[in-house]
């Protein structure tokens, strides 16, 4: 009986472990995932331009005593105070400060302007709306690619870098959610039954046994002189006893009442729980010379987002494109009070620039194309997970077939400059060209970013002026040749009367742009 109670529970034990909760929080998606095809316009993308904006340096300040860090102020401000004893004097140590900054050399101006530096703005447009199928609040975009590039026809235009991708990450936080789940069995057997013998026997044995045994002893006492004294006596009886009494008792046998439960228990529980909380990479890019390509992926219970900035370096080569010219740079050609500086103050600089040429540019139409996977959830009754997370959800992937979006368009007038030469037309309508003497002879050449319209404006006022010391120096000459030979003197060392006469003769002061 023993044998089959332990069979029959074995059984049942091997029956109930089969059977155990199953867990749901970690399911990514509930049943199988549908994929298909659409070629709806659930998504518009759109890729802007604007112009690059370097952010402000903050310029080093001086650092004071109060500026050190920790105890150092206040061992410092001791050491000052036992070298005087004058409070002026100490106030006036502690407002300066504790080194003097360094005056900065002078930047060098740029020399290379054949790169120019925009801000693309990635922006998609989502329009679930156009179909039933795409309206579940669980619906987004799993995917989205949006590449830009620069058309094959256009030669000597190509992507230097990428300096910038902004909002590269994002987190989101939707709090704990947890899920608990028992199962409990619980299976019994029951046996009744008795068998048994049993045998009863007592042997008890008891003896006694006693022994008394005296002593006397007497001895004489003598003094000193052999006399008796007197006598002691030392007697006693020693009485033994012993009893012994034993009983013993034997019983054999074997009995079994059989009343009771054999059984298994089996309690299993699931405890989950999840931070709904994770970082993911919201868009990434690569790129080459000709193309830039941005990825996008969603997060769980987040789309993706509308907007990216890329800030991306376009280069300009080629002889078609750019060109080559040496400038000079006029400064301080006005005081404080917007008079004209005299020539002999004016300072200015001399260096040979690369830059785009404006002079046939034409806009430059960057391609834009997409393609994605939307996530859409069923939006049918009993078929949609009801949980605000996507566990649950009843999912269809739709490929977005890749399309053409609106071109990018870069107007030339952000990317070409213009190098300038100075005219002025004789009273003939003959067009004169400047012409500058310093370290040797050359045209000149003013550029566009440099503000040469000033300078214009400084000759002008000058001639008006006619103040022949504001327009002599012997650092440099401004002149313009006249054919047949002989020079119009504009700045010389010692300018004549004669010499303003024949510039004031002189009208239409312009700019003309210099070509290749």
């Amino acid at each position: 009986m023993k044998n089959s109670i332990f069979i029959v529970s074995l059984i049942l034990t091997g029956v109930i472990s089969c059977k155990s909760p199953q867990p749901m929080l970690n399911n990514l998606y509930h049943g199988q995932i549908g994929n298909q095809e659409t070629d709806l316009r659930v998504i518009d993308v759109k890729v802007g331009i604007v112009p690059y904006k370097a952010s402000a340096q903050i310029p080093e300040q001086p650092k004071l005593l109060w500026d050190l860090r920790d105890s150092l102020s206040y061992h410092l401000l001791k050491e000052i105070s036992a070298k005087t004893k004058s409070p002026e004097e100490i106030i006036s140590l502690m407002s300066k400060p504790i080194y003097p900054l360094e005056k900065e050399s002078p930047k060098e101006l740029p020399t290379d302007y054949t790169e120019y530096k925009v801000r693309l703005v990635f922006s998609n447009i989502k329009r679930y709306f156009i179909d039933p199928k795409f309206t579940h609040p669980n619906t987004r975009l799993a995917y989205l690619n949006t590449s830009v590039s620069i058309p094959l026809e256009r030669q000597g235009i190509v992507f230097k870098s990428i300096d910038k991708l902004e909002n590269e990450f994002e987190e989101i936080d939707r709090g704990d959610i947890s899920r608990n789940q028992s199962a409990t069995f619980n299976s019994k057997l029951t046996a009744t039954g008795q068998i048994g013998t049993s045998v009863d026997n007592t042997n008890t044995s008891s003896s006694d046994k006693n022994k008394t045994s005296s002593n006397t002893d007497e001895n004489t006492v003598y003094d000193k002189d052999g006399n008796i004294i007197g006598k002691i006596n030392n007697s006693g009886n020693l009485v033994r006893s012993n009893s012994n009494s034993n009983t013993t008792t034997t019983k054999s046998g074997a009995s079994a009442n059989i009343s009771g439960e054999v059984g298994y228990i089996n309690t299993e529980t699931i405890n989950e729980a999840k931070r709904v909380k994770s970082q993911r990479m919201k868009a990434g890019f690569s790129f080459s010379p000709t193309e830039i390509v941005v990825s996008q992926e969603g997060r769980q219970n987040g789309d993706i987002t509308n907007n990216v900035f890329v800030d991306a370096t376009i280069k300009f080569t080629g002889q078609k494109l750019t060109d080559d010219k040496p400038i000079f740079t006029f400064k301080n050609l006005f005081n404080d009070r917007f008079q004209p500086t005299p020539a002999e103050e004016i300072n200015f600089d001399n260096r040979v620039i690369s830059y785009v040429l404006c002079t046939g540019s034409t806009p430059l139409n960057l391609n834009v194309k997409f393609e994605g996977l939307l996530r859409a959830v069923d939006n049918l009754k009993g078929q949609t997970g009801e949980n605000d997370l996507e566990f649950d959800d009843k999912v269809t992937m739709y490929h977005l077939k890749e399309r053409a979006g609106t071109d990018a368009v870069l107007d030339p007038i952000i990317f070409c400059k213009y190098v300038y030469k100075v005219t002025a037309k004789t009273k003939e309508g003959k067009t004169l060209y400047m012409r500058i003497s310093w370290r040797g002879d050359s045209q000149l050449y003013l550029f566009s970013e440099e503000k040469p319209e000033e300078f214009i404006r400084w000759l002008e006022l000058q001639i008006i002026n006619g103040n022949l010391k504001n327009l002599s120096t012997n650092r440099f000459q401004l002149y313009f040749p006249i054919s047949g030979g002989g020079n119009l003197d504009i700045v010389k060392d010692n300018m004549t009367a004669q010499d303003l006469a024949k510039l004031r003769e002189l009208k239409d002061w312009n700019l003309e742009a210099a070509t290749k």
